[in-house]
């Protein structure tokens, strides 16, 4: 109670120290309480406190419990809870309004206030009812479906491949939670009629009720107490189903292009956030613990793991902090953790975060094809269901085009011949996504990573290049022919009749062996394949060009290699002729 009298300022600050302050339970302590602990819970005491009693009659009441030393050292808790009727806005309803009081060891008083609402009427309107039965209907719907998808995996023997799937096992998840919602529903009627029946002859005495109505007083408070718990279970139940459902989404926004980027990019940062947490966990549960024992014995917020852990939590969210109240022990210790934690948590992995995220959301975008954007897809859409009587299914247009043909493209008369009756809409709508997948498909090597790497690969190419040419000048510069051939020792000694040419060198040396290219092999054309031109006649303008081009390019090729071969040939012939004379040649 708070103190409060007419006297002077001296009796008014003497009962104000002598009352105790009240503080709000908060949830991290709510462990710490003797209740919470262990001790015993089952000799609890209750009384009522009617609405039609007055004012005296009431204090005479309280004081009779209060001399009697209801409240003692071996109190841990008193709850005062009270019904109340409001049938002004909207729906009928019972609050429920609790103010619970927890006794401390230290001798502390803490507070908690609940008020929930018990709905005396379960639809509001024919809309709402509405609501409800199309959730039903699309639950069940669902339901059926994912039961005859399964039935199919259990006659494929494929049961346990198709339960184990991710993307299933996440749908049966949903259905799973979506049904307790519905035995929630159920529950939600059968407390309510309860409480209704439990109602009616409290609300029958109004305030006339008294002693003699204990028993309806006492069945009201039971009835109450447990629907309300049950709905509040519930109110948490259906807030956490709606999150679960935005995963659900996460699904079917898979099929636009524009919106399966930003999941691809979700996924694919899991892997980097994972090892991220690896790292971040045991820096963060040190600061949690390190600042429990600095400030946990004088800050509020720091008393336990939990509220430490909050607090933290929230200093890394919003870098806000009460720093007078930290420092005001152990200054140097509150400096060093403080600056520590905002240097570590807040500016490096926090950012670290960000810049991980940003990194694979370019990554993706770069690899991941374009396609439209969510207002084409409505009006994609639009066109569609315009023209639904000739619209052209996609499976049915990929069964036909991906079959073997001769055809390398498909032009507007393939269509108009294939599908006379296709809307025109359509044929644009398809010509236009193919020319888009072109270009995606021509420009996405056309990317930094792909120019350094074969900026290196030309480098490379250009550094060999360059050792050969050194060699060339520098190393072999007495000798050049010695890059184009090499003399090989033959199984057999050449017969010569020119004593001359014998007796001037060895027939065992390997100079007066017969001379060959490099590798063994001697200079030949080889038979070239043939190539097929299926474009050049009735294709478009840009590709005869190209073919005509490629033809060109062909011929100067076999043209310089000819050169080639012959050039080699001649430069063996010409080493031959020198080693053994013009007109004395052994045969090869």
């Amino acid at each position: 109670a708070v103190a409060s009298g007419g006297g002077g300022n001296d009796t008014q600050a003497e009962e104000e120290e002598e009352a105790r302050r009240l503080r709000l339970v908060r949830p991290e302590l709510r462990t710490s309480f003797p209740a919470a602990m262990g001790q015993a819970v089952n000799d609890s005491f209750r009384f009522w406190l009617f609405p039609g009693e007055t004012q005296a009659q009431t204090r005479e009441r309280l004081n009779y419990f209060r001399d009697r030393k209801w409240i003692d050292q071996d109190t841990y808790s008193v709850e005062v809870r009270m019904y109340l009727m409001n049938a002004e806005l909207g729906r009928n309803r019972l609050e429920q309004l609790t103010m619970l009081f927890r006794f401390s060891e230290a001798g502390s008083v803490y507070y908690e206030r609940e008020l929930q609402t018990i709905f005396l009427q379960f639809h509001q309107s024919m809309m709402s009812m509405g609501a409800d039965f199309a959730f039903f209907m699309l639950l069940l719907a669902t339901s059926c479906y994912r039961v005859w998808h399964m039935w199919k995996a259990f006659l494929a023997s494929n049961l346990f491949r198709h339960l184990m799937n991710l993307g299933t096992a996440w749908e049966w998840i949903m259905i799973l939670i979506g049904w307790w919602n519905m035995y929630g529903f159920y529950q939600m009627l059968n407390w309510e009629s309860q409480v209704v029946e439990a109602l009616e002859p409290v609300h029958r005495r109004g305030w006339e009720i008294g002693q003699d109505d204990v028993d309806d007083v006492a069945r009201l408070f039971d009835v109450s107490e447990k629907a309300a718990t049950g709905l509040a279970s519930l109110r948490i139940v259906f807030a956490q189903y709606s999150v679960v459902l935005m995963f659900r989404f996460f699904v079917s926004f898979g099929t636009q292009p524009r919106l399966a980027i930003v999941l691809r990019t979700m996924q694919n940062v899991l892997t980097d956030f994972y090892h991220f947490l690896i790292v971040f966990m045991p820096t963060f549960m040190a600061y949690v613990i390190s600042g429990s024992l600095i400030f946990g014995r004088r800050i509020e917020t720091f008393a336990t793991i939990q509220s430490s852990f909050g607090a933290c939590f929230r200093i890394a969210m919003e870098s806000e902090y009460d720093w007078a109240d930290m420092s005001a022990e152990f200054f140097w210790a509150a400096a060093l953790w403080s600056w520590s934690f905002l240097m570590l948590v807040v500016l490096l992995f926090l950012n670290m975060v960000l810049a991980i995220i940003l990194d694979i959301y370019n990554e993706t975008r770069e690899s991941s094809f374009p396609g439209e954007a969510i207002w084409e897809t409505m009006a994609h859409f639009l066109y569609r269901t315009a023209s639904y009587r000739t619209w052209v299914s996609d499976k049915t247009m990929e069964a036909n085009l991906a079959k073997e043909s001769d055809r390398g493209m498909v032009t507007r008369q393939d269509l108009e011949t294939e599908y006379p009756n296709m809307p025109e809409s359509q044929k644009r709508l398809f010509f236009e996504a193919c020319r888009t997948e072109m270009k995606w498909e021509a420009a996405k090597d056309l990317s930094k990573k792909n120019l350094l790497k074969l900026t290196g690969s030309i480098m490379d190419a250009l550094d060999v290049a360059h050792k050969a040419v050194d060699r060339v000048v520098t190393d072999e510069a007495e000798d050049p022919l010695a890059t184009w051939i090499q003399p090989q020792q033959l199984k057999q000694p050449v017969v010569s009749h020119h004593k001359a040419v014998d007796e001037k060198f060895d027939t065992h040396s390997f100079l007066v062996k017969p001379i060959t290219t490099k590798g063994g092999m001697q200079p030949k054309f080889i038979s070239k394949a043939v190539m097929v031109d299926n474009y050049s006649a009735d294709g478009p303008e840009w590709l005869q060009e190209t073919w005509q081009l490629l033809r060109d390019q062909r011929k100067w090729i076999d043209y310089a290699n000819w050169n080639l071969q012959q050039m080699q040939w001649q430069i063996q012939r010409a080493v031959e002729s020198r080693q053994y004379g013009a007109t004395s040649v052994p045969i090869l």
